[in-house]
Protein backbone atom coordinates (compact mmCIF):
# COMPACT_ATOMS: atom_id res chain seq x y z
CA UNK A 1 0.00 0.00 0.00
CA UNK A 2 2.67 2.73 0.64
CA UNK A 3 4.74 1.54 -2.17
CA UNK A 4 1.65 2.45 -4.36
CA UNK A 5 0.84 5.69 -2.77
CA UNK A 6 4.65 6.68 -3.18
CA UNK A 7 4.73 5.67 -6.99
CA UNK A 8 1.62 7.91 -7.21
CA UNK A 9 3.07 11.12 -5.57
CA UNK A 10 6.11 10.30 -7.91
CA UNK A 11 4.28 10.28 -10.94
CA UNK A 12 2.31 13.29 -10.18
CA UNK A 13 5.40 15.36 -8.74
CA UNK A 14 7.08 14.46 -12.45
CA UNK A 15 4.39 15.81 -14.17
CA UNK A 16 4.24 18.57 -12.09
CA UNK A 17 8.11 19.49 -12.60
CA UNK A 18 7.70 18.78 -16.35
CA UNK A 19 5.07 21.97 -16.17
CA UNK A 20 7.18 24.01 -14.19
CA UNK A 21 9.88 23.46 -16.71
CA UNK A 22 7.65 24.25 -19.61
CA UNK A 23 6.61 27.34 -18.15
CA UNK A 24 10.18 28.35 -17.46
CA UNK A 25 10.97 27.30 -21.23
CA UNK A 26 7.91 29.93 -22.35
CA UNK A 27 9.10 32.25 -20.34
CA UNK A 28 12.90 32.39 -21.72
CA UNK A 29 11.22 32.33 -25.27
CA UNK A 30 9.25 35.28 -24.85
CA UNK A 31 11.32 37.05 -22.82
CA UNK A 32 14.17 36.71 -25.43
CA UNK A 33 11.77 37.77 -28.25
CA UNK A 34 11.20 34.28 -29.60
CA UNK A 35 7.86 32.75 -30.23
CA UNK A 36 6.68 30.15 -27.13
CA UNK A 37 6.27 26.47 -28.37
CA UNK A 38 3.25 25.14 -28.59
CA UNK A 39 3.39 21.76 -27.34
CA UNK A 40 1.57 18.14 -29.13
CA UNK A 41 0.87 17.05 -25.60
CA UNK A 42 -0.42 17.49 -21.85
CA UNK A 43 3.59 17.42 -20.72
CA UNK A 44 5.53 19.25 -22.98
CA UNK A 45 8.92 18.50 -23.63
CA UNK A 46 11.19 20.70 -21.44
CA UNK A 47 14.72 21.34 -22.52
CA UNK A 48 17.62 18.76 -20.93
CA UNK A 49 15.06 15.75 -21.09
CA UNK A 50 15.82 13.03 -23.50
CA UNK A 51 13.07 13.27 -26.49
CA UNK A 52 12.28 9.67 -26.40
CA UNK A 53 10.81 10.01 -22.79
CA UNK A 54 7.76 11.74 -24.01
CA UNK A 55 4.85 10.61 -25.44
CA UNK A 56 3.83 11.53 -28.25
CA UNK A 57 7.84 13.30 -28.55
CA UNK A 58 6.63 15.85 -30.86
CA UNK A 59 5.72 19.51 -30.67
CA UNK A 60 4.46 22.28 -32.82
CA UNK A 61 6.47 25.35 -33.30
CA UNK A 62 3.95 28.43 -33.22
CA UNK A 63 4.65 30.43 -35.82
CA UNK A 64 5.42 34.42 -35.58
CA UNK A 65 2.99 36.28 -37.90
CA UNK A 66 4.73 36.44 -41.28
CA UNK A 67 7.68 34.08 -41.04
CA UNK A 68 8.24 30.80 -42.53
CA UNK A 69 6.35 27.11 -40.83
CA UNK A 70 6.61 23.76 -40.84
CA UNK A 71 3.72 22.41 -42.55
CA UNK A 72 4.74 18.79 -42.03
CA UNK A 73 7.75 16.19 -42.10
CA UNK A 74 7.44 13.11 -44.59
CA UNK A 75 9.51 10.53 -43.36
CA UNK A 76 11.13 7.72 -45.69
CA UNK A 77 11.52 5.11 -43.38
CA UNK A 78 15.34 3.13 -42.72
CA UNK A 79 16.04 0.63 -45.74
CA UNK A 80 15.92 -2.73 -44.05
CA UNK A 81 19.02 -3.48 -46.90
CA UNK A 82 21.72 -1.86 -48.87
CA UNK A 83 19.99 0.04 -51.64
CA UNK A 84 20.41 1.75 -54.70
CA UNK A 85 18.23 4.80 -54.07
CA UNK A 86 15.37 6.45 -51.85
CA UNK A 87 12.40 8.14 -52.79
CA UNK A 88 11.60 11.43 -50.86
CA UNK A 89 7.64 12.84 -50.71
CA UNK A 90 5.45 9.64 -51.17
CA UNK A 91 2.45 10.61 -50.26
CA UNK A 92 3.20 14.24 -49.54
CA UNK A 93 0.02 16.96 -50.99
CA UNK A 94 2.58 19.99 -52.20
CA UNK A 95 1.23 23.42 -53.02
CA UNK A 96 2.79 25.90 -55.61
CA UNK A 97 5.22 27.88 -53.92
CA UNK A 98 6.13 25.75 -50.73
CA UNK A 99 9.72 25.20 -49.85
CA UNK A 100 10.91 21.75 -49.57
CA UNK A 101 14.38 20.33 -47.74
CA UNK A 102 15.22 17.07 -48.07
CA UNK A 103 17.41 15.42 -45.45
CA UNK A 104 19.42 12.07 -47.28
CA UNK A 105 20.86 10.34 -44.57
CA UNK A 106 23.12 7.43 -45.99
CA UNK A 107 25.58 5.53 -44.08
CA UNK A 108 28.15 4.28 -46.40
CA UNK A 109 30.84 7.41 -45.80
CA UNK A 110 32.11 9.49 -48.79
CA UNK A 111 32.24 5.96 -50.56
CA UNK A 112 28.78 6.83 -51.72
CA UNK A 113 28.12 9.17 -54.72
CA UNK A 114 24.79 10.78 -55.17
CA UNK A 115 22.72 11.61 -58.02
CA UNK A 116 20.30 14.07 -57.14
CA UNK A 117 17.16 14.73 -58.61
CA UNK A 118 16.27 17.57 -60.85
CA UNK A 119 15.21 20.95 -59.60
CA UNK A 120 17.08 20.13 -56.57
CA UNK A 121 20.08 22.18 -54.98
CA UNK A 122 22.73 20.80 -52.47
CA UNK A 123 22.44 22.85 -49.03
CA UNK A 124 25.20 21.09 -47.44
CA UNK A 125 26.82 17.40 -47.59
CA UNK A 126 28.84 16.36 -44.00
CA UNK A 127 30.26 13.21 -44.27
CA UNK A 128 31.17 11.54 -41.40
CA UNK A 129 33.39 7.67 -41.68
CA UNK A 130 30.39 6.12 -42.02
CA UNK A 131 27.04 8.48 -41.13
CA UNK A 132 26.24 10.90 -44.06
CA UNK A 133 23.94 13.69 -43.97
CA UNK A 134 22.70 15.31 -47.36
CA UNK A 135 20.22 18.17 -47.51
CA UNK A 136 18.46 19.73 -50.51
CA UNK A 137 15.86 22.51 -51.33
CA UNK A 138 13.69 22.92 -53.92
CA UNK A 139 10.70 25.20 -54.45
CA UNK A 140 7.29 22.81 -54.75
CA UNK A 141 4.75 23.05 -57.93
CA UNK A 142 1.80 21.45 -57.21
CA UNK A 143 1.91 18.88 -59.70
CA UNK A 144 5.41 17.83 -58.58
CA UNK A 145 6.14 13.88 -57.73
CA UNK A 146 7.99 12.03 -55.33
CA UNK A 147 11.68 12.86 -55.85
CA UNK A 148 14.32 10.36 -56.48
CA UNK A 149 17.97 10.30 -55.32
CA UNK A 150 20.23 7.48 -56.48
CA UNK A 151 23.64 5.64 -55.30
CA UNK A 152 26.09 4.63 -57.39
CA UNK A 153 26.53 1.76 -54.87
CA UNK A 154 23.86 -0.21 -52.96
CA UNK A 155 23.41 2.12 -48.99
CA UNK A 156 21.31 1.85 -46.04
CA UNK A 157 19.52 4.59 -46.05
CA UNK A 158 16.58 6.94 -45.14
CA UNK A 159 15.13 10.11 -45.44
CA UNK A 160 12.37 13.11 -44.34
CA UNK A 161 10.86 15.83 -46.54
CA UNK A 162 10.69 19.37 -44.21
CA UNK A 163 7.59 21.12 -46.22
CA UNK A 164 7.34 25.02 -45.22
CA UNK A 165 4.70 27.57 -45.74
CA UNK A 166 6.04 31.30 -46.48
CA UNK A 167 9.31 30.57 -46.78
CA UNK A 168 11.35 33.02 -49.30
CA UNK A 169 11.22 30.78 -52.65
CA UNK A 170 14.60 33.26 -54.30
CA UNK A 171 17.86 32.48 -52.24
CA UNK A 172 15.79 30.57 -49.34
CA UNK A 173 18.94 29.91 -47.10
CA UNK A 174 20.18 32.37 -44.98
CA UNK A 175 22.64 30.65 -44.12
CA UNK A 176 23.97 26.93 -42.77
CA UNK A 177 26.52 25.35 -40.47
CA UNK A 178 27.99 21.87 -40.13
CA UNK A 179 30.19 19.20 -38.46
CA UNK A 180 30.43 15.67 -38.17
CA UNK A 181 32.39 13.68 -35.51
CA UNK A 182 31.78 10.42 -33.05
CA UNK A 183 30.36 9.47 -30.12
CA UNK A 184 28.58 12.51 -28.08
CA UNK A 185 29.90 15.31 -30.36
CA UNK A 186 26.74 16.79 -31.07
CA UNK A 187 26.32 20.26 -31.69
CA UNK A 188 25.89 21.85 -34.58
CA UNK A 189 28.36 24.90 -35.57
CA UNK A 190 27.26 28.33 -34.76
CA UNK A 191 25.66 30.84 -37.36
CA UNK A 192 25.67 34.68 -37.87
CA UNK A 193 22.24 35.18 -39.80
CA UNK A 194 21.87 38.30 -42.37
CA UNK A 195 18.40 38.89 -42.25
CA UNK A 196 15.42 39.09 -39.20
CA UNK A 197 12.74 36.57 -38.81
CA UNK A 198 15.00 33.25 -39.87
CA UNK A 199 13.21 29.80 -39.23
CA UNK A 200 15.96 27.71 -37.72
CA UNK A 201 16.30 24.28 -38.36
CA UNK A 202 19.08 21.60 -36.90
CA UNK A 203 19.11 18.38 -38.48
CA UNK A 204 20.83 15.62 -36.72
CA UNK A 205 21.58 12.09 -38.02
CA UNK A 206 23.56 8.94 -36.49
CA UNK A 207 24.28 5.34 -36.79
CA UNK A 208 23.69 4.22 -33.26
CA UNK A 209 23.15 0.97 -33.99
CA UNK A 210 20.18 0.90 -31.31
CA UNK A 211 16.81 2.46 -30.36
CA UNK A 212 16.67 5.68 -28.37
CA UNK A 213 19.63 7.28 -28.22
CA UNK A 214 18.09 9.61 -25.88
CA UNK A 215 19.54 13.42 -27.50
CA UNK A 216 18.70 15.98 -24.93
CA UNK A 217 16.88 19.53 -26.33
CA UNK A 218 18.70 22.72 -26.47
CA UNK A 219 17.15 25.39 -24.04
CA UNK A 220 14.91 27.45 -27.05
CA UNK A 221 14.03 24.83 -29.32
CA UNK A 222 11.48 21.98 -29.77
CA UNK A 223 11.62 18.77 -31.58
CA UNK A 224 9.82 19.04 -34.78
CA UNK A 225 10.74 15.14 -35.87
CA UNK A 226 12.03 12.46 -34.20
CA UNK A 227 12.94 8.99 -35.71
CA UNK A 228 14.22 6.57 -32.49
CA UNK A 229 12.30 3.60 -33.08
CA UNK A 230 14.90 2.48 -35.66
CA UNK A 231 18.58 1.82 -35.86
CA UNK A 232 20.02 4.73 -37.46
CA UNK A 233 18.09 7.72 -35.08
CA UNK A 234 17.81 11.22 -36.98
CA UNK A 235 15.77 14.48 -35.09
CA UNK A 236 15.10 17.76 -36.13
CA UNK A 237 14.70 20.51 -34.55
CA UNK A 238 13.22 24.20 -34.72
CA UNK A 239 13.37 27.65 -33.50
CA UNK A 240 12.95 31.19 -34.37
CA UNK A 241 15.60 34.00 -34.77
CA UNK A 242 13.55 37.62 -34.26
CA UNK A 243 16.58 39.70 -34.95
CA UNK A 244 19.69 38.69 -37.47
CA UNK A 245 22.97 37.97 -35.86
CA UNK A 246 24.71 35.54 -34.16
CA UNK A 247 23.50 31.95 -33.36
CA UNK A 248 24.97 29.58 -31.07
CA UNK A 249 26.06 26.35 -31.44
CA UNK A 250 22.92 23.77 -31.52
CA UNK A 251 24.43 21.24 -28.82
CA UNK A 252 21.62 18.33 -28.09
CA UNK A 253 24.14 15.91 -26.48
CA UNK A 254 23.76 11.93 -26.49
CA UNK A 255 26.09 9.66 -24.35
CA UNK A 256 24.94 6.69 -26.75
CA UNK A 257 26.06 8.10 -30.50
CA UNK A 258 28.40 6.69 -32.30
CA UNK A 259 29.40 8.65 -35.83
CA UNK A 260 27.11 11.47 -36.45
CA UNK A 261 26.49 14.50 -38.51
CA UNK A 262 24.87 17.50 -37.54
CA UNK A 263 23.75 20.56 -39.23
CA UNK A 264 22.00 24.10 -38.85
CA UNK A 265 20.03 26.15 -41.15
CA UNK A 266 18.32 29.28 -41.42
CA UNK A 267 15.35 30.22 -43.68
CA UNK A 268 14.40 33.17 -44.66
CA UNK A 269 11.08 34.20 -44.66
CA UNK A 270 8.48 35.55 -47.51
Amino acid sequence: MFMALWKAFSEKSRVASLAAASVMLSATIAAAGASTPTPASDVPIPPGVPIEQNSPPLQTLQTPSGDASVAAVIATPLTPKPVTSITLGTGAVLKTGELLIADVMTYDGSALSIEVPSGWQLIRDDVSPTTRQSLYVHVADSDDQPSEWKFNQAAIAQGALVILDNAATFDPVDTSSGMTGSKDATNAPAITTADDGDLVLVFYATDFGFIDPGPTVPQTMIAVANQNTDTHAYWILGSYQPQRGDLPEADSPSPQLYNVAAAQVAIRRR
